[in-house]
This record gives structure tokens, C-alpha cells and sequence, in this order.
């Protein structure tokens, strides 16, 4: 097993929605440190024209492909779910998984 890092991006559906998103961002942080097996780090950041960048380190690609797939489990996940699609623009996100050595 190698760590990897994942980066995502994503655009919000409007500027105005970036404290929305930063409570969101947390709330995925907080998560992924308290249930997510093989989790090591998630940072977030956003440039200058407005793509947020969420940058996690995992300790293989496995341990991220579990996790995601028990979130559709979850007894709250629709509700999650809504509100991530109320603050993040869908058709923008993107995803680029990096081994690393």
C-alpha cells in the first residue's frame, strides 16, 4: 500500500457562499478524523478566481474508496448531501489521485 494524495476541486455556486462552504469544509474534517480508517490530513484552500482546492492524504487508495462508499449508509447523508449541492457547484468538481514515494 502506497499513501496517496487526493486532490479535488470545485467552483461554489455563488462567492457569497464561502463561509457556507468553510462550515462544511470543517464538518468534512472533523468526519473524516473521526471515522475514516487510513485517513492522514485534509487541507482546503481557494485562488485567486475562486476554485477551492481540498487536498487529503490517505494511506492508500483503498482506504478512501471504503470510506466513500459507507457515506450513501449514513441515516444523514441525503440531508449532507442537499446542503453540499446548495454551497458547491457539482458539475465543477473534479478529482486527480497521486501516488506517492
Amino acid at each position: 500500500m502506497a499513501d496517496i494524495k487526493i486532490i479535488a476541486t470545485l467552483q461554489l455556486n455563488s462567492p457569497d457562499l464561502l463561509e457556507d462552504w468553510k462550515h462544511i469544509s470543517a464538518d468534512i474534517s472533523a468526519d473524516l478524523q473521526a471515522n475514516a480508517k487510513g485517513f492522514v490530513s485534509r487541507e482546503s484552500g481557494i485562488d485567486e478566481g475562486g476554485m477551492i482546492y481540498c487536498i487529503l492524504q490517505w494511506n492508500s487508495i483503498q482506504d478512501s474508496e471504503v470510506f466513500m462508499q459507507t457515506l450513501p449508509m449514513r441515516p444523514d447523508f441525503m440531508e449532507k448531501m442537499a446542503e453540499f449541492s446548495r454551497v458547491v457547484n457539482m458539475q465543477t468538481m473534479s478529482k486527480k489521485i497521486i501516488e506517492l514515494f
